[in-house]
């Protein structure tokens, strides 16, 4: 099946792969990234076999990726998509903006925590923590320290 596949290529209609372009979902552990380049590999054949139109590509693309992504840490960038809607993004800027926001997320969850927590009473918590233009940094919480002081 496989090497038919390769040789003749896709045998399935475009409606069908249409069909399976519409049920196709984020794995549980797959990054975003991984599941757009897999729409769009899915995407090209419906497009090959006339199963949409080609001027509709970016916002058939659009939909499926809000449907079909996970409900997880990408959430705002999901809720700024979504606001773009009826201007889509092509596909190369759509996974240059994934990437970076991939990225971003994986900075704050990169935090390492400590060998040996600190057991003094003056020892002041640090916290990562997200500036309004999405990077991210290093803030001593010294509140503890303040009150014993």
């Amino acid at each position: 099946m496989k090497l038919r596949r390769n040789v003749y290529g896709n045998t399935d209609s475009g409606e069908d792969l249409y069909y399976r372009f519409r049920h196709t979902y984020q794995g549980p552990h797959e990054r975003l990234s991984d599941f757009v380049r897999r729409l769009e590999d899915l995407l090209q054949q419906v497009v090959r076999k006339e199963g949409i139109p080609t001027k509709h590509i970016d916002s058939v693309r659009l939909d499926q990726i809000l449907r079909g992504t996970r409900e997880d840490g990408l959430m705002l960038w999901r809720l700024q998509l979504r606001e773009r809607a009826p201007n889509p993004p092509p596909f190369h800027s759509l996974i240059r903006e994934i990437r970076e926001e991939e990225d971003r997320f994986s900075l704050a969850d990169a935090v390492v925590p400590p060998k040996k927590e600190s057991r003094s009473p003056y020892a002041s918590p640090v916290v990562v923590v997200r500036k309004k233009s999405g990077k991210v940094r290093m803030c001593v919480d010294y509140r503890t320290l303040n009150r014993r002081t």
